[in-house]
């Protein structure tokens, strides 16, 4: 009977810790909030962990803290994977951000130093 008691306590702590845990999109407004703050580092970590979770508004944000080099060092190969993973997936803001860099319309000030590759 203790067996069963204590699997049965196991399960509901496990389930109370995990509806209580922070969803992608809370990542998101968390990496939202920091970004206003102005503590890039912190945004970006938080949009990564949303990103990589599936918020797609994470993934188009962490394309573009990529390509800009904000909170993170510039990597526009990264912020292609990123903003392109959002535009697969239907985000209308990636999917105009996507055009904008295969057009060369969008040009940040590390690229007279890391050339975007086609």
């Amino acid at each position: 009977m203790q067996k069963s008691h204590f699997l049965l306590s196991t399960v509901l702590i496990s389930l109370s810790l995990s509806a209580c845990a922070p969803t992608p999109h809370r990542w998101f407004l968390r990496s939202q909030n920091a970004y206003q703050q102005q503590n890039f580092g912190q945004a970006f970590l938080y949009a990564k962990y949303a990103a990589e979770q599936g918020n797609l508004k994470a993934a188009y944000a962490l394309g573009y803290m990529y390509y800009y080099g904000t909170g993170t060092q510039a990597n526009p190969v990264l912020a292609r994977i990123w903003i392109n993973r959002a535009a697969q997936r239907g985000y209308p803001p990636a999917k105009v951000a996507l055009t904008n860099l295969y057009n060369g319309a969008a040009v940040a000030p590390h690229q007279a130093r890391i050339p975007v590759p086609q």
